[in-house]
Order: structure tokens, then sequence, then C-alpha cells
């Protein structure tokens, strides 16, 4: 049992080597339970890089812990606390015996995979997408020892890396995957993210944001309905989610938009009051009868449209044409479907070489054609035809448009109402009319504050009248 343990651990350890040590064993000069002190690095699990000498303790197939020095510092680290370690400035001359065999040929990220903020390029080489990190400052190592810092972008087809361009004070290198030994940031988990949202943060606008901590002034930029990215004085980036804000607001060319945390998201206001709040309903409930008309109207005429096409495309004469876009176009659903149902059956029997198809072309609205050369043709367009003015029928009855809604929340009795731009003004006349403030306004001003556009005037003035 004593021997299997041994083996077992003996067998960890191993693997634990093969997964950190960047450096062939071969290349550490060993005198008795440990290497001499030469140039070398540790990664720490947290991704920091540490700079120095080190000593492997133990022995070429068991290593037990890394001896590290840094001026003064001294640490002894076991293995297991480490993401990986290795010497630098060696460029290992190996023969062709076992060299295969100490060589870990895989280039090694030594971060963690979500601190490069991977992204797809839109190339597809081979049938594998290509995906790139964006620009962040980092490091590589190659197999010869000699390492480079700078901004680092790599590259991966399908899960594979494919190379590694870093920009360094000297110029800007290139490496391929097999040349490359290990690769990391030089930043912090911390750091990785401020990154990340830096990257996000594209096209933001000046505004502030509400908080349980008071007013937060900055420049914010929406990621969803849901959550958000905030800029502060300080130049350092939040991400904050529809829970923790209360209401943002953001200026674009003078305008000021506000956004209220209300039914799971952030919605738009109108107005936001003491007494009066007024926001986009996420869920509208009433249908905009005239834009769903107009928009099944254009989805019904272009099955027509469709339909009209393969129609000039027949061997029919002018007069056949109009007969048959009035039939498309004054048939009822009803109708239509016996017609198809007819076409399909002449073009089955066509299409078998059926002899018995008596009066096809005439009752199949057919005239002056020449059943010899191309009825099967004809009836196979017809068909089309009919099967298109049935689909845009059905794709428009399906379209409902519904009206932009606004929900009007009274703070202070918890009652709410619905306006929207078609039935607005008789729906905030009983408003406006329990105001005093409103009632001693001239008649001009008062149709003035019933219309739409007048929303955040109208409901600032109830504000105060409420």
């Amino acid at each position: 049992m004593r021997n299997f343990a041994s083996c077992l651990l003996l067998l960890v350890i191993t693997n634990v080597i093969a997964q950190t040590n960047d450096t062939p064993l071969s290349a550490y000069e060993w005198k008795k339970n440990k290497t001499i002190l030469h140039d070398g690095y540790v990664v720490l699990k947290s991704g920091k890089r540490m700079e120095g000498q080190i000593s492997l303790v133990g022995a070429p197939g068991q290593i037990t812990g890394i001896f590290y020095k840094s001026g003064d510092k001294e640490v002894n680290f076991p293995p297991a606390s480490l993401t990986s370690f290795g010497l630098t400035g060696v460029i290992e001359n190996l023969n062709a015996a076992g060299s295969s065999n100490n060589i870990n040929t895989q280039a090694r990220s030594e971060s963690p995979e979500a601190w490069y903020d991977w992204h797809n390029t839109g190339t597809i080489i081979m049938g594998k997408v290509i995906t790139a990190t964006r620009s962040r400052p980092g490091y590589v190592v190659l197999k010869n020892g000699k390492r480079y810092e700078g901004d680092l972008v790599a590259s991966r087809k399908g899960d594979d890396l494919r190379d590694i361009k870093i920009s360094t004070p000297q110029g800007n290198e290139k490496f391929d995957a097999d040349e490359i030994s290990s690769y990391g940031l030089t930043v912090n988990e911390q750091g990785a993210g401020q990154l990340k949202l830096e990257d996000n943060f594209r096209n933001a606008l000046p505004g502030y944001m509400i908080t349980n901590a008071g007013r937060l002034d900055g420049e914010i930029k929406a990621l969803s309905n849901t959550s958000l990215i905030f800029k502060g004085t300080d130049n350092t980036f939040k991400e904050y989610n529809v829970n923790e804000v209360k209401a943002y607001y953001v200026r674009k060319k003078d305008q000021e938009t506000g956004f209220v945390s209300m039914d799971g998201g952030f919605q738009e206001t109108k107005f936001n009051g003491t007494i009066f709040l007024v926001y986009l309903n996420p869920k509208p409930t009433t249908i905009n009868q005239g834009a769903t008309s107009r928009a099944r109207t254009l989805a019904g005429l272009a099955g027509q449209g469709i339909a009209m096409g393969l129609e000039e495309k027949n061997k029919t004469s002018a007069s056949d044409k109009r007969s048959f876009d009035s039939l498309l176009m004054n048939s009822s659903d009803e109708q239509l479907m016996k017609y198809k149902d007819a076409l399909q059956q002449t073009l089955d029997a066509l299409n078998n070489n059926s002899s018995s198809i008596n009066s096809v072309p005439q009752s199949l609205g057919f005239a002056d054609i020449d059943v010899a050369q191309d009825l099967k043709k004809q009836v196979g367009s017809r068909l089309a035809s009919v099967t298109a003015v049935l689909a845009g029928r059905q794709a428009s009855s399906s379209i409902v448009i519904m009206n932009e809604e606004w929900i009007v929340l009274n703070r202070k009795t918890s009652e709410t109402l619905i306006v929207y731009k078609n039935d607005y003004k008789k729906q905030v006349e009983v408003l406006l009319m329990g105001c005093d403030q409103f009632i001693m306004l001239d008649k001009g001003k008062q149709n003035d504050l019933r219309k739409f556009d007048s929303m955040a005037e109208a409901f600032k003035l109830l504000d105060g009248c409420y």
C-alpha cells in the first residue's frame, strides 16, 4: 500500500510539472537536491507574474518546491500555488534523442480565459472560426527563452492558438503558435475587468444616475435594458444592473433623456416628478389599428406582386393576364383555396401523362393556349401565383402593431393611467381638468398642453398642482 501511495504521489507531481514548467528540465543545473539559482519567474494563481531568480527543490522527477528570490525578498512556493514557472534567457540546445519528451510543444496561457475578451473576427478558414483577443498589456515567452512585453493580440483558429502579435517599444512582432512557450497578461483581475468595460464603453453619453448613494455624474453607456456601464469623475468603469440604479439621464445634442428602473428594466421617461412619473410601457396593451392595417395591406400586396410577376412570364394573352390578376385580387381565401386545389389536381394529372383532362384550359382560365406545348408549365406557374397570394394574406393576418403606450403613475395615490398618441387628448383631459392652475390658463395655452408633444410640459404643471 505504501509503494502504491508513493507511485500515485509521483504521478500527481509529475503531472503538475508537465502543466506548469515552461522550461525543459534538462536546462536546469542540479546540485544535490536543488537547482542552481538562475534568472527566472513564477506566475501566481492570481495571474501575477514575478521576475527574479528561481531554484527548483527536490529532484528532476519529483519537484517539491520552487525557491524564489528578488532582491531581499525570498519565498518558498509549493508547486500547486503557481500557474507556471520557468527560466529566462535560456536557449536550450537539444539533441534529437528525447527532446520531444522534455518540451511542452503547446503554447500555454498563464492568465484566465475571460481576461482576454475573445471575440469572433467574422473570418472562417477551412471550416474553423477565427477568433482574436482585444488588445491587452501582456507578454510572450518563446521556446528559446526570449520574452517580449507590450500590447498583445492573440488569434485562434477554432480552439487552437494561431499566432500572437505584440507591440513593444522596440517595434511590432508576430509569432506563430509553434514558436511560443507561454503567454499571458500583465494585469490583475480588476485591471482585466476595467479593460473589458472600457472596450464596451464606445459611444457613451454624458449624464448622471440616481442610486441609493445619491446622484453620480459622469458618462453612461447602456448595455441593455437591464444593465449599464458608468464612468465617474475618477475615470474608473463600473457595471450596474437595474436593481442598483433608480434612474439615469443622458444628454445628446443638448437634449436630455431619462430612464427609470421599472417593471424589471430601464424604461424611457417623459416626465419624472414628485407626484407623477410617466414612462414607456414595455408591454403595450392596445393595437394601433391604422399602422396594423397599413402593414397588412403591404404584406398582401407583396404576395400579389410575386404572383403577378410569375404571371407575366406566361405566354397568355393580355386579356387572360388581366382576368387572372382580377381573380387573385378579388377572390376570397376560400375561393382561392378551391382554385389552388383544382390547379394542383391538373398538374398532378399532367405529370402522370393523364389524357383525362377534359376542358382543362377553359375551366382554369387558360384561353387561347397551345395545350400541346406549354399547358404544364403554365398550370405550374399559376399554382405558384395562387400559393404566393395565399401566403401573403396569411402572413398579413398575423401582423399586429401595438401602440406606443406611456404609463402615468401617481405616486401619491398609486393609481396608473395608460396614454397613447391616438387618444391622448381624451385620456389626459380628466387630469388636466382637475388642476386649478390649468383651469386658470387661457384657451390657447390649454389647447397646447392637450397636445401629445407637450406631454412633459403638461405633467410638469400637474406635478405642481396635485
